[in-house]
């Protein structure tokens, strides 16, 4: 256990800095489930200990079922029952990231320690495909940091923490060939965001821009530049023709650009944030989702009014990720360790699947 643990902290020392910050002791007290376990008798000590690292979620195309992704394997839950992980994947790893293809029918995982990308059957997990993303011998130190399927779902893109780490690369889904090496940030690159609508790829990065790509040709077709300090969260519109981007620390606006000509529509800003980590666009296009690690906050798109805020356990600078359902019902959130789901509408937590906090405060919906 002392060999994995340390592996683990080895390979997430440079990027993951855990702050805990309790909310207030009276808070409604919200029950955690602490039994996860499927037909394959996976012992709950085995999902749940306090050293374990939850750091990816992903709703399937159909929204049935969250991916939760970490040092553990993959944990599949059914979000009809929200109960317990009706399927998990043991990987040789880490799983840093982890992404259903459009169809539902595969899912890509990211093994941290390895740089491979492995293709899987979403039924039957059984492994299709293994990529190789480290493409030359000085990437040996490489770590795959987040994956995405294209819309047509025969590309996979990837972004990196190491020697490539300005630099996304698109791989062929049924080949594994490297198809293009998108390069330009001159800072490492923070977020990535495929457009639904046309095949169009947008970058935030540390370099205080967000960078349009065509995914065809590689070729860099806007830079949209602005005062960010930290990094760029990046999310389009479900119809294409806008994305929505977030300040990393201590950023209090959300912008939106025209994909089209790049400029700058409208920004959006409260006192409420303290910075935007991860912002999702809904899928019926009403709705904006910001995430600080503190509290998530939900814009109406067409006002640009604050509808609700959902204060989480902790404030937090880790994994921070925040992603709507299908539908737009629902949200999931990932932050400080464990994985939450809420009602968008009328506004209330749902349940915590899974959590490696223990003793923890309760979160709460602020009106």
């Amino acid at each position: 256990m002392k060999n994995r643990l340390f592996s683990i902290m080895t390979a997430l020392f440079a990027v993951l800095t855990f702050t805990s910050n309790s909310m207030s002791q009276d808070l409604q007290d919200d029950p955690q489930q602490d039994d996860f376990y499927d037909s394959m008798k996976v012992q709950p000590e085995k999902i749940l200990p306090r050293d374990v690292y939850v750091l990816d979620i992903a709703f399937s195309p159909d929204g049935n079922h969250l991916a939760v992704a970490g040092d553990f394997g993959i944990l599949f839950y059914d979000t009809r029952i929200v109960d317990k992980p009706i399927k998990i994947e043991e990987n040789t790893g880490i799983v840093r990231s982890v992404a259903f293809s459009p169809d539902g029918k595969v899912m890509a995982s990211a093994l941290l320690n390895d740089g491979t990308i492995r293709i899987l059957d979403t039924n039957t997990g059984e492994l299709i495909r293994t990529i190789n993303a480290r493409t030359r011998k000085e990437n040996k130190k490489l770590l795959i940091w987040g994956i995405l399927f294209s819309p047509d779902g025969n590309t996979i893109i990837s972004r990196h923490y190491g020697q490539m780490e300005n630099a996304i690369h698109l791989w062929d889904i049924d080949t594994g060939k490297l198809l293009h090496t998108l390069s330009g940030h001159t800072g490492r690159i923070s977020d990535m965001a495929f457009c639904p609508e046309s095949k169009i790829i947008a970058t935030g990065s540390f370099d205080e821009s967000i960078r349009l790509w065509d995914a065809d040709t590689g070729k860099l077709l806007h830079i949209l530049s602005g005062p960010t300090y930290f990094g760029n969260s990046v999310a389009f519109s479900p119809d294409g023709r806008i994305i929505v981007s977030g300040r990393g620390s201590l950023g209090r606006t959300l912008r939106l650009w025209d994909v089209k000509t790049g400029y700058l529509l409208h920004s959006l800003t409260n006192e409420a944030i303290h910075s935007i980590n991860s912002v999702a666009y809904s899928p019926d296009g009403r709705t904006i989702a910001s995430y600080d690690g503190f509290v998530i906050i939900l814009w109406d798109v067409k006002t640009g009014k604050i509808l609700r805020k959902f204060r989480e356990r902790y404030g937090v600078t880790s994994v921070i990720k925040v992603v709507f359902s299908p539908d737009s019902t629902t949200i999931a959130s990932l932050g400080y360790n464990e994985v939450n789901l809420w009602n968008v509408n009328p506004g209330r937590h749902l349940r915590t699947l899974i959590s490696g906090n223990k003793n923890a405060p309760s979160l709460q919906v602020i009106e």
